[in-house]
């Protein structure tokens, strides 16, 4: 999400160091999403596991690692063998979030309150900050609680590429294995998560944007549209 965001404000800003960026990383984006994510996984792996031997191939820890080493050193272990899967997939992700943040970013730029706020001569950071990313991010909003049952059940591949026992991972060696009441578990919490960032979604959006709550408790009920019908 980050990369997406960073790269949809480089593209809406206009300067011309950030509209080159913008451009030149809005490219590379735009060529990562015609790519599947096991392809891009493998040539993360290639590059930074294999050739430049800067972080591990796979796994989710060091089987050397000793428990006496300390709970740091565990947490710091985890964190180096989730930099790769956890790279793959937000770059595969950040391809479809910058485009839609960009149109969003350039939408809020035509407002009203953000041509009053330039016309008042507010700092362009402030003005970023409080007047043009904040209501640009419900569509942002919007497209992450839709693209929720995509993220938990897309990750099978990378988790099995990079052998992390994750969800995904027991799901295709439950399939594998016909064990129906595992894939049964793992199809309940999905479902569980895709709903509960459903309703997350549908929060963070009353709160970027107060206008909507009021515009929900000013609709009639169900109840009432049928007596009067």
């Amino acid at each position: 999400m980050g990369v997406g965001t960073g790269t949809a404000v480089l593209q809406a800003r206009g300067r011309l160091v950030g509209r080159l960026v913008g451009r030149l990383v809005g490219g590379g984006l735009a060529g990562l999403y015609a790519l599947p994510e096991f392809v891009v996984a493998l040539a993360l792996l290639f590059a930074f596991a294999l050739q430049l031997r800067l972080v591990p191939a796979g796994g989710m820890s060091d089987p050397l690692l000793a428990p006496g080493d300390g709970l740091v050193a565990g947490w710091r272990d985890r964190a180096v063998h989730l930099l790769l899967p956890a790279s793959a997939l937000a770059l595969s992700w950040a391809a479809v979030i910058a485009p839609q943040q960009r149109v969003a970013l350039e939408a809020t730029l035509g407002e009203d309150f953000v041509r009053t706020a330039r016309a008042k001569g507010l700092a362009p950071t402030r003005l970023w900050m409080r007047h043009v990313l904040r209501p640009s991010l419900a569509p942002l909003v919007t497209l992450l609680g839709l693209l929720a049952p995509a993220l938990v059940a897309g990750t099978a591949v990378i988790e099995a590429l990079f052998a992390w026992p994750g969800m995904g991972l027991l799901m295709l060696r439950a399939l594998a294995t016909r064990d129906a009441p595992v894939v049964a578990g793992v199809v309940l919490v999905a479902s569980a998560l895709t709903a509960l960032a459903t309703l997350a979604a549908d929060l963070a959006l009353l709160a970027l944007d107060p206008r909507q709550a009021d515009a929900v408790a000013d609709q009639p009920s169900g109840v009432g549209d049928a007596r009067r019908g």
